[in-house]
């Protein structure tokens, strides 16, 4: 697939018509993204000015891969383990670049501050962050065939775990 390919692909994705069945597949495009979905997260701490190790980012893309490939197997479907890594690492990193010119502003912003501005721009970091679980929710449902309503608790649950756990091993370093 061409750039432009991939581009609109995931847009499909995230606007929630594609599907992960539709995603390229091989080794090759699978550490494409991998390194796409850590450059995001290199980029976004950046951004925001947090501390992190190179390490730690792939030791949390490989956790989360993990869980992708352990829930996948859970239902039986893991044939399409790499093309739903795929777009979650893809949709990952459209997210997290879509997220990161609101994430900087809030971070040079000022907390105590009750502008009316920097209050869309926390409901926008919302929106997007909220949307996300939404758009995992459709990739599950598609990846392992539940209804969207059985995907969104699944999609919400390894958010927070996720989160958990990337919290308690950035707390550590």
């Amino acid at each position: 697939m061409r750039l432009l390919s991939l581009l609109a692909w995931i847009g499909e994705v995230i606007t929630l018509r594609g599907s992960p069945a539709d995603a390229p597949a091989g080794r090759a495009v699978f550490l494409q993204f991998a390194a796409l979905d850590l450059l995001s997260s290199v980029a976004y701490l950046e951004a925001v000015g947090r501390d992190y190790s190179p390490a730690l980012i792939a030791v949390l893309l490989a956790i989360r891969l993990g869980v992708v490939y352990g829930v996948i197997a859970l239902f039986g479907r893991t044939a399409r383990f790499q093309q739903t890594a795929i777009t979650m690492m893809g949709v990952s990193a459209m997210l997290t670049f879509l997220m990161l010119p609101l994430a900087t502003a809030l971070t040079r912003a000022d907390p105590t501050a009750a502008d009316l501005d920097l209050q869309l721009l926390r409901l926008g970091f919302l929106g997007i962050l909220l949307w996300s679980i939404v758009v995992e929710a459709h990739i599950w449902r598609q990846a392992v065939h539940l209804s969207f309503w059985f995907a969104l608790p699944l999609a919400i649950g390894i958010f927070i775990v996720l989160n958990a756990v990337a919290g308690e091993l950035m707390a550590f370093e």
